[in-house]
């Protein structure tokens, strides 16, 4: 089970800084690069973001163009002085369910779409046996702390079916001759039962 201590504060809040001006997360490292002129490369801020730890400079320049002190960035959790975290999870849950879907979702979270409407605006918060579900409906661990963990600050796609999109975004875009090296494997693993 993810646990907010899992990955530093920094990181967390970079995370953060990163999401609210660019939502996608594969974009998170260009985008701090870019906010600091560069100072930090791309490659480096994505160590950053996964958690690898800081230089006193690194920390200068994040402090200086993010105009944040030290001690919110290293030790706030920034995400929380803007929003009610628990509803910003659920969002995020409910979004990364596969669209015109909501009937199929609430059939099976034990609701009525109209209620799964009201959760991803925030205006009401499922009960916590209600989370369980939601989480398990994505394939996690259904005692994951949705008031601790901000699982909309992850990069990775964490439900599964947000790793399927994942994976189908990425064969469309691989070259038929590489997805050829790479077909058989796919096929056991995808038909598993079949004969070669």
């Amino acid at each position: 089970m993810l646990k907010k201590d899992d990955i530093p504060t920094l990181s967390w809040n970079l995370r953060w800084l990163a999401r609210r001006e660019e939502p996608d997360p594969t974009h998170w490292s260009q985008q701090i690069s870019h906010r600091t002129k560069n100072t930090i490369k791309a490659k480096r801020v994505q160590a950053l973001l996964d958690g690898n730890p800081h230089s006193e400079a690194e920390l200068k320049v994040l402090m200086d163009q993010y105009g944040i002190e030290r001690e919110r960035l290293l030790s706030g959790q920034l995400y929380e002085e803007e929003m009610e975290l628990l509803k910003s999870n659920v969002r995020f849950l409910i979004e990364s369910l596969p669209n015109r879907e909501n009937q199929k979702w609430a059939d099976v979270l034990g609701v009525k779409p109209p209620q799964l409407s009201r959760w991803k605006k925030g205006e009401v918060g499922p009960q916590p046996n209600n989370q369980k579900k939601l989480l398990r409906l994505h394939g996690l661990d259904p005692d994951t702390d949705l008031n601790a963990v901000p699982l909309f600050l992850l990069q990775e796609p964490i439900s599964d079916f947000k790793k399927k999109e994942w994976v189908q975004k990425r064969l469309e875009r691989t070259k038929p001759t590489e997805v050829a090296k790479i077909y058989t494997a796919l096929k056991r693993l995808l038909i598993p039962n079949e004969e070669d």
